[in-house]
């Protein structure tokens, strides 16, 4: 996974969006594979809480595409 340091992403496939934003499989410079989600309204920091608590994945939030991402 990416760190939370990474500021920039290929975004390779889009996987459509929904209420909670949208999503793509990316990759980072350093050729690390992520799942990106990008909304303009949800913050997600409750989201990567329950990622880490539920399924021991490090999640993050940043900003990315003046966007709010996951």
């Amino acid at each position: 996974m990416p760190t939370s340091a990474t500021a920039n992403f290929f975004f390779i496939q889009d996987y459509g969006g929904g209420k909670d934003g949208r999503v793509w499989l990316s990759l980072s410079m350093a050729g690390k594979l992520a799942v990106v989600k990008l909304s303009e309204s949800s913050c997600y920091k409750k989201e990567a809480r329950y990622w880490k608590e539920i399924w021991q994945k490090e999640a993050y939030t940043i900003q990315l595409l003046d966007a709010n991402a996951l």
